[in-house]
């Protein structure tokens, strides 16, 4: 019988610790996911961001407000002040664009994740969060469109701020239309907030998956780690005074 080396023992020894520190499913695919940490990081970058995005909205819409309380108490706001609200749902309209882009990104970057490790895609359930990210994204989209329409906008008006100004403006010369403008632009923010904040939780509850898993992976590996170094620790087994055959 052939002698056995000891670095053939060392990889028995490393290949039986990692076996045993964490028994995988037989359908999982032992992938070292090598960057979890930076796609963690982005993640809650864009989390970050699509808070922030929120909050901006919720101060365009306390705006809106105001100004829905004033054309009570008055026949009508001022041109000059108008002005002010075409800005602010202009504003409006740019934010949910990029929460839509945010949520996009975040569906980008947990579908490469689910590239790198089976047993993390199977733990986060990737595919659905990706899908309720790409959701998001149409949402939003469908929001702006939806308050352009009730600006009296045609279709292929829609991406031009030009036509979104003209379509606000056409409706400032009565405190009826002024009123129409404002809670659309109203009901547009509050349904965009709604959403945004939904998106930034579920984006922090996905990162608090991730670290979770990132931290049971490397527990694993300092399990392994030990149990090879116990093993060469161990005293070697003595050569002599044996049995003979």
């Amino acid at each position: 019988m052939p002698a056995i080396s000891r670095r053939d023992l060392l990889r028995g020894a490393s290949a039986l610790a990692l076996a045993s520190a964490v028994p995988m499913p037989a359908h999982a695919i032992a992938v070292v996911c090598t960057n979890c940490s930076t796609i963690w990081h982005q993640l809650m970058e864009y989390a970050q961001q699509v808070y922030s995005v929120g909050v901006q909205l919720q101060q365009y819409r306390t705006q809106i407000l105001q100004y829905l309380n004033m054309i009570q108490n008055t026949v009508a706001l001022p041109q000059q002040l108008w002005s002010m609200v075409t800005n602010d749902i202009q504003q409006i309209k740019n934010l949910a664009n990029i929460g839509a882009l945010l949520a996009g990104n975040a569906g980008g970057i947990t579908a490469k994740l689910a590239q790198f490790d089976a047993a993390a895609s199977q733990v986060l359930g990737l595919s659905d969060i990706v899908n309720k990210y790409n959701a998001w994204s149409q949402m939003a989209g469908q929001n702006v469109t939806a308050m352009q329409l009730s600006f009296g906008m045609a279709q292929n008006q829609m991406q031009s701020d030009a036509a979104l100004v003209s379509a606000i403006q056409a409706q400032s010369g009565s405190a009826t239309g002024q009123m129409q403008v404002l809670q659309a632009a109203n009901e547009m923010a509050s349904v965009q907030i709604s959403q945004t904040m939904q998106l930034h939780q579920t984006m922090m509850s996905q990162g608090q998956a991730i670290a979770a898993y990132m931290n049971a992976d490397a527990a694993r590996h300092a399990e392994a780690d030990q149990a090879t170094i116990n093993f060469l620790s161990a005293p070697p087994p003595p050569m002599t005074g044996g049995k003979r055959y």
